[in-house]
């Protein structure tokens, strides 16, 4: 009796081992393909992360010219007048807009964190004459005109692209009014936004962890 627990007793702690071993490892992986399914969604995400549009606080702000502000990643840039801008609703959408009775408007721009295609789509309403496009400046921001220019009112959203490279300065210009014409506005939705972002390095590490963990645990099967 006794010899017989003698040669069980390491056997059962092998199995044991094991069976332990196979747990941690099971939790591993699902914790990995939580990790990866979440970093893969925080690289598609609208106005956050690397293109954040906060700080400051999500709310409406009236930029004044000619000074500048920042809202997280991206510059405020008015360039007559003034320009608002219209974070409340972030990082789902965002709004830039004119004041309705005076003649403004400016620049809204970021920079790319990686080469590829920056996709949104977007509504336009308002009043009066003016226009709202979008742009790719290049290295340096230098008062670009607009690649793409839309002066009617566009109700239904409306898909749009930029093509970018990494380090491109690129963003929307909104502008209403004239010399003689102040009574207009030009407001502008811009949604489901998405830009370039390089695969982070944690991506790679969890896929090799996870690799890892499934030869392991079916290695571990096989003794």
């Amino acid at each position: 009796m006794n010899s017989t627990e003698i040669q069980t007793l390491p056997t059962l702690k092998h199995s044991g081992r094991l069976q332990n071993v196979r747990s941690f490892l099971s939790l591993q992986l699902f914790l990995g393909l939580v990790l990866l399914l979440k970093t893969a969604e925080l690289a598609h995400a609208d106005f956050a992360g690397p293109y954040g549009v906060t700080p400051p606080a999500a709310a409406s702000y009236f930029v004044l010219a000619p000074n500048p502000q920042n809202f997280g990643a991206w510059t405020a840039l008015p360039t007559s007048r003034g320009e608002r801008v219209d974070t409340t609703l972030a990082p789902l959408s965002l709004v830039i807009d004119t004041e309705p009775v005076f003649a403004g408007g400016g620049y809204f721009f970021t920079r790319a964190i990686d080469s590829g295609v920056v996709n949104f789509e977007y509504t336009i309403s308002g009043k009066g004459v003016g226009y709202f496009g979008w742009f790719n400046s290049g290295p340096v921001f230098n008062y670009p005109p607009t690649n793409v220019g839309i002066p009617d009112f566009v109700s239904t959203p409306t898909a749009a692209s930029i093509d970018v490279a990494a380090g491109d300065v690129f963003g929307f210009y909104v502008r209403a009014g004239n010399f003689t014409i102040n009574d207009a506005q030009r407001l502008a939705t811009i949604q489901n936004f998405s830009a370039p972002v390089p695969e982070p390095s944690s991506l790679a590490l969890g896929a090799c962890s996870l690799a890892f963990a499934i030869w392991w645990i079916r290695r571990s099967k096989m003794i």
